[in-house]
């Protein structure tokens, strides 16, 4: 069990442990958690955690369940979401679900759900750096700098695009509602194998978002007056990129498995996230 420090958690967490007590199920707790909750008996090591448990389960939003899914990213094990946050696109279970939840985890009425994940290398100098694996996106800006940066963008081999802006996102179908989607990016179903690329307020009106096949690769070169150009993964920090350097994105081996309990489908929480953001 992992957790964000959002006001409620330490209540969730006691009754989810009352509940599985109750059902007689083992449970490992990551230090932080287990301190938090005063059970460092059942605190164990996220090693530990992806080596002997079913389901890590993740209290917070969005980007609780995005931090915890980086740590897990090289193993098998499945994630679901607790939402304590706001949209919760990836959270499977509200507070108000728990005892229907514990259940269903209980007698494995659950299903798994597997999404692709992409990753981005950087070429300098001839020598990679990488790769940085992402579930959402992976994202070039300008920084800090109120300059924009010239953008160059090839899929596939082909020249796709070449525009001045703030930057560029390249998002998985489940990362089409995070940042893509507020830079005016399209809404991709999770069920659809593809990336999103999107530019980020370009000084032109013909760029505009481009859905293209994860099998064909990303290539990105960035050319800049200044040298605060960064790449972040997820929506945290990457590296700085310099001025030459190459960015490589293709679909990862690597995929993310999320816990769903059939409660609720992806366009019944797009229409009820979207219509009322703060629910």
């Amino acid at each position: 069990m992992h957790y964000s420090k959002k006001e409620g958690s330490l209540d969730v967490i006691h009754t989810l442990l009352e509940a599985f007590s109750a059902r007689s199920v083992r449970v490992m707790l990551e230090p932080d958690t287990a301190r938090l909750a005063s059970r460092m008996d059942l605190s164990c090591s996220f090693e530990a955690i992806k080596a002997d448990a079913e389901v890590l389960l993740v209290l917070g939003g969005d980007g609780a369940f995005l931090r915890a899914a980086h740590l897990v990213s090289d193993s098998h094990l499945p994630i679901m979401g607790i939402n304590l946050g706001h949209l919760g696109f990836l959270t499977e279970a509200e507070i108000a679900d728990l005892p229907e939840a514990v259940n269903k985890l209980v007698e494995d009425e659950y299903v798994i759900e597997e999404r692709m994940m992409l990753e981005a290398e950087v070429l300098r100098e001839g020598q990679h750096q990488g790769p940085f694996a992402a579930f959402n996106d992976i994202v070039v800006t300008r920084g800090t700098f109120a300059r924009v940066i010239q953008v160059e963008v090839r899929v596939d081999g082909q020249l796709t695009a070449r525009f001045s802006a703030d930057g560029l996102i390249v998002a998985t179908p489940t990362g089409s509602t995070a940042y893509s989607l507020s830079a005016g990016g399209p809404v991709v179903s999770p069920r659809v194998e593809a990336f999103v690329i999107t530019p980020i307020c370009p000084h032109t009106l013909a760029s505009r978002s481009v859905v293209v096949h994860p099998d064909e690769p990303i290539e990105i070169s960035v050319h800049s007056l200044h040298d605060q150009v960064r790449l972040s993964v997820d929506g945290q920090p990457g590296m700085k990129i310099q001025a030459e350097d190459r960015i490589f994105i293709q679909k990862s081996e690597r995929v993310a498995r999320l816990v769903r309990l059939g409660k609720r489908g992806f366009y019944e929480l797009l229409r009820n996230r979207l219509s009322h953001p703060d629910v």
